[in-house]
């Protein structure tokens, strides 16, 4: 018996019980019929193709016919027994095709809901890299504004008397008026100290100051600027005097 007989072929349980009732060896010319019908072989919608296996089976049933030695003079039942195989063939190949279409149809419902993942996945790595973009940018423009703030708090402004003194410069005017230049290396240290500090202090806590906080903060450093310019103006003219 053939390896393809010996297969299971899907026409063997048929033959099983139609050729011995006929007169013929099952092992003999069983693979003359599966022969012709490979289990791995679909319908094929060329006619010439239809009518080659047509053509096989017609030769195949009169060689059996002929062999026989009960029945090779009815042909009626040979008849009967080529059309029990195309049925039994017709079936199968439909069978196959539809299994065929529905594995095809979770390829591409797999493929699908892959594509569907993937393009997720895309849109939400450009939303969080947006996002991140966004908070950096916000994170800039806050430590701008925590800088500007400090700068103005800290910052001083030195204006001559009518010697030619400098006036200001700090809050140790003594100091100032003993370098003759006006400058407080202290209290340039202690601010540049203090923004030091409040700079990291900002971004360790990564708090987030709103322009409109940023604007109160720039507008009471002014004024505290402001106010302590004054102070140092009235002491300044009040030691001129005093001399």
């Amino acid at each position: 018996m053939s390896d393809t007989f010996e297969q299971e072929h899907y026409l063997l349980p048929y033959l099983q019980e139609k050729l011995p009732n006929l007169g013929l060896d099952l092992e003999t010319y069983g693979p003359y019929v599966t022969g012709i019908f490979p289990t791995s072989s679909t319908l094929d919608d060329d006619d010439h193709e239809h009518n080659d296996t047509d053509e096989s089976l017609v030769e195949i049933v009169e060689l059996l016919q002929a062999s026989s030695e009960t029945h090779s003079d009815d042909d009626e039942i040979w008849e009967t027994f080529k059309a029990g195989i195309k049925d039994i063939q017709q079936r199968h190949f439909e069978h196959a095709e539809k299994t065929r279409t529905e594995q095809a149809d979770l390829a591409r419902e797999a493929d699908a809901k892959r594509l569907q993942k993937e393009i997720e996945e895309a849109k939400k790595s450009e939303e969080d890299r947006i996002r991140q973009k966004m908070e950096n940018q916000s994170n800039d423009e806050t430590m701008d504004a925590a800088k500007r703030a400090l700068i103005e708090q800290y910052s001083y402004d030195y204006t001559q008397d009518g010697d030619g003194n400098a006036i200001g410069g700090g809050d140790d005017d003594d100091t100032a008026a003993n370098n003759g230049d006006g400058v407080s290396s202290s209290n340039r240290e202690h601010a540049a100290h203090t923004m030091r500090e409040k700079t990291a202090k900002m971004k360790k806590s990564n708090n987030q100051v709103s322009k409109k906080d940023a604007r109160e903060e720039t507008k009471k450093a002014k004024e505290d600027k402001k106010n302590k310019k004054e102070e140092r103006r009235k002491r300044a003219v009040k030691g001129e005097r005093q001399r």
